[in-house]
């Protein structure tokens, strides 16, 4: 919940429907690094209603 009652609020996770960093680019490394690697696919599109 995102502490706005009665506030429809939509989001969306993108990371692995449309990734900005293909997932194989960042294969075979240490999970930091990997996890470094792909930080661009983590995100999250919010649409506020007007």
């Amino acid at each position: 919940m995102h502490g706005l009652a009665g506030v429809a609020i939509k989001s969306e996770g993108l990371g692995a429907s449309n990734p900005v960093i293909d997932p194989t680019r960042c294969a075979g490394m240490a999970l930091a690094a990997q996890q470094d690697c792909l930080k661009a696919n983590r995100r999250v599109v919010v649409e506020f209603p007007q």
